[in-house]
């Protein structure tokens, strides 16, 4: 807004300078001329002008642009943030993008930084989840599990495999590269999955989401 209304005042005064010059032409002669070029650049200016001003009446407040600032901050702590959110409730009011965030405010949601400190936690869950899968896989099952606890040696998961620890490899993988959403549809193959890793993609899921609908509201500034 404020680089505007300096583009405004800037346009204007040109304007009133070529009209002051405009009425102290004499239209006969050399000055007609001069006095049709003043007339159509002041023509132009006047458009611009309408132009700017309709930019500014489109810009969003400041008071607007700091609540939406602060509720992007709040979002990526820890945490409820409803006050943020009420403040920015009172700045946009009726706006549907701002109503959509509400629950996450009300409860919060785990930070990616949370996500990713709570996903290393989850190996062991999933290395269990297949000494179980083994167990109940028949007299079969029951003797490469008896074997694998009496060697208590354990081959390293293939990467590029089918198991569970190998889907959660390639899934460490990406959210250590900062693909969350990619992370969430590998996880999401881990079959029969432990109530752990159920509740991680529950909160990574929420997180994302969060993060999109504050962008909906970003835009709909």
């Amino acid at each position: 807004n404020g680089a505007i209304t300096r583009e405004l005042t800037g346009i204007s005064g040109r304007v009133t300078a070529m009209e002051t010059r405009l009425a102290a032409l004499d239209p006969s002669g050399a000055g007609g001329a001069i006095i049709a070029g003043l007339q159509s650049d002041i023509a132009g200016l006047k458009a611009n002008i309408g132009a700017l001003q309709q930019q500014a009446a489109a810009a969003p407040s400041p008071a607007v642009t700091f609540a939406v600032v602060n509720l992007a901050e709040a979002a990526n702590r820890p945490g409820p943030f409803m006050v943020e959110f009420e403040t920015l409730q009172s700045a946009m009011p009726g706006v549907p993008e701002v109503a959509a965030i509400q629950a996450f405010a009300r409860t919060g949601v785990p930070t990616r930084a949370m996500l990713q400190e709570r996903f290393s936690g989850l190996a062991p869950a999933v290395r269990a989840s297949e000494g179980a899968a083994q167990t109940s896989g028949g007299i079969m099952g029951w003797f490469r599990s008896f074997f694998a606890d009496m060697v208590k040696v354990q081959s390293a998961p293939d990467a590029n495999g089918t198991s569970n620890m190998a889907v959660f490899l390639r899934a460490q993988t990406k959210l250590d590269q900062g693909d969350l959403s990619g992370s969430i549809a590998e996880v999401a193959k881990i079959a029969n999955p432990p109530t752990l890793v159920s509740e991680w993609v529950a909160s990574a899921r929420s997180r994302l989401e969060l993060e999109s609908r504050v962008n909906a509201i970003r835009g709909a500034m």
